[in-house]
């Protein structure tokens, strides 16, 4: 197996988690019971701190070296240059921040489901300020180092 291979053996698998957590969040739309709320959103934030640990792990960077070490066509190249984005890009964000964004992400969106509902914006206010205070610390981590302000960095 070519050091590629391996590299996206690793990628395939944590698009795997990727995808477990996109289920979740549509179960929780569709047929999740309402009192089941607090255990989904431990769940995304266990789910969250596994992907953030792979995606910012030494072994993922081991594979990539690999990988840029062979001659690769350039569909290769572009997707070594992209993982390795997101590794740079995750290793800025601390894992605590990130846990806490998956963790409230799902409280949040019921808040808000129910304060649409009910036409009550104050409802929402205080869930959604701390929403917007750990976006703006996930923007200030991303920005660090770089040549940008936390807004952009959020939409690099």
């Amino acid at each position: 197996m070519t050091a590629f291979s391996k590299l996206m053996e690793y990628q395939h698998q944590t698009e795997a988690l990727v995808k477990i957590a996109t289920r979740l969040g549509w179960d929780q739309e569709t047929v999740m019971p309402k009192g089941a709320l607090q255990d989904r959103a431990e769940e995304s934030a266990a789910l969250e701190k596994t992907l953030h640990d792979r995606r910012s792990s030494s072994e993922l960077e081991d594979l990539l070296a690999a990988a840029q070490s062979q001659a690769l066509t350039a569909l290769e190249k572009r997707q070594v240059s992209l993982i390795e984005r997101a590794l740079l890009r995750a290793r800025k964000v601390p894992v605590e921040l990130s846990v806490a964004l998956a963790r409230i992400t799902p409280k949040s969106h019921q808040i808000w489901a129910k304060a649409r509902e009910d036409d009550d914006f104050m409802a929402f206010a205080p869930i959604l300020e701390e929403v917007i205070q750990l976006r703006r610390q996930e923007g200030e981590a991303l920005a660090q180092g770089g040549n940008s302000v936390p807004y952009e960095a959020l939409l690099k």
